[in-house]
């Protein structure tokens, strides 16, 4: 963020938070889409602001007003943490839309050498806690929070699918055979929703900030929220979910957090919800992974991007490899 751009922050910020001049800001590792800064002023106070990605956006997906009025909306949820919002702007002051939020000190488990500073009781604490934030999530009163009319209360399945497949065809220039095959066993086999409810999107251990006793104490990244299954969210979830075996060690890798039968059987504890649709879920999630891959590869191959441009050397890789463990999961018996 140029110096600027910092000139024409500070008098906002001035106004809402009392910072004093002159700013800094650092771009926070760890996003792909929408980009967030760390603003730190004179006096060492810090800030969170979220703005879009450069170069080509997805309305829908990059709408930073509509990610702050959730986080807002969720304020009074007491088992839901987020960030407090203090203000939002159309475009008037950077010429593009942003918020400001709370900076919520804590640890990101971005991936092992993060899991690695906790002991395994906090592990296994941060992966309870997420789970029962998870489920918390899923109960979140729409009415009482005003986010009923987030989203149409029918179709969200088939919308799903419309979407993400339609994102991908826009990017695509490779045949990646298994997309389409398990985006036809996707419609094929469409279940009915088990329930309509709020839905993070996104969701996974390092959209979430834990603090010294592994508990979760703020949930990041709400621009895909919306109303829809909340099976989906759990299905994400297990697909970021590493464990003994896997071929990418992530964060939850290590003693003290559960497998993914482990996270099934607390989610399930703890929401009393039918989880006998799981598997489609779990086989869309790796196939929208599948479509999200290509559209990051697409969108830093034209010089646009979020805020982390590491690891993309074989980034397309994750296309097919992700199609393949849809369509093997779809094929199992």
């Amino acid at each position: 963020m140029d110096s600027d751009i910092l000139l024409r922050l500070e008098p906002w910020l001035r106004e809402r938070v009392g910072a004093t001049g002159p700013l800094e800001a650092s771009l926070i590792a760890g996003g792909r889409s929408n980009q967030t800064y760390r603003v730190t002023d004179a006096a060492g106070s810090s800030w969170a602001l979220r703005r879009p990605p450069d170069g080509p956006r997805v309305a829908s997906a990059h709408d930073v007003l509509r990610e702050a009025r959730i986080i807002s909306a969720l304020a009074h949820e007491r088992d839901v943490p987020v960030p407090q919002v203090y203000g939002t702007d159309g475009g008037n002051v950077l010429g593009e839309p942003f918020f400001v939020m709370e900076f919520v000190e804590g640890t990101v488990l971005r991936g092992r050498r993060q899991s690695s500073q906790l002991s395994e009781p906090q592990r296994a604490s941060s992966a309870r806690s997420l789970i029962e934030v998870l489920a918390a999530i899923h109960e979140t009163d729409l009415a009482g929070t005003g986010l009923d009319d987030l989203a149409p209360s029918t179709g969200y399945l088939t919308r799903q699918l419309d979407r993400w497949y339609g994102s991908y065809n826009r990017v695509r220039n490779r045949m990646v055979p298994d997309v389409d095959s398990v985006h036809q066993w996707l419609l094929e086999n469409l279940p009915p929703i088990s329930a309509v409810c709020l839905v993070h999107g996104d969701f996974r251990i390092d959209n979430a900030v834990v603090n010294d006793d592994g508990i979760v104490i703020a949930v990041l990244d709400w621009e895909l929220a919306t109303l829809g299954d909340p099976l989906t969210d759990l299905a994400l979830t297990l697909a970021y979910w590493s464990g003994e075996g896997d071929e990418a060690v992530g964060p939850t890798a290590l003693p003290g957090f559960p497998d993914r039968e482990g996270v099934i059987r607390h989610y399930s504890e703890v929401s009393g919800r039918d989880l006998s649709g799981l598997r489609w879920h779990q086989v869309f999630a790796y196939w929208k992974l599948a479509c999200a891959a290509e559209q990051i590869a697409a969108r830093y191959a034209g010089g646009g991007g979020g805020g982390d441009r590491s690891g993309l050397d074989d980034i397309r890789s994750h296309t097919p490899r992700f199609a393949q463990r849809a369509l093997h999961l779809a094929l199992e018996r």
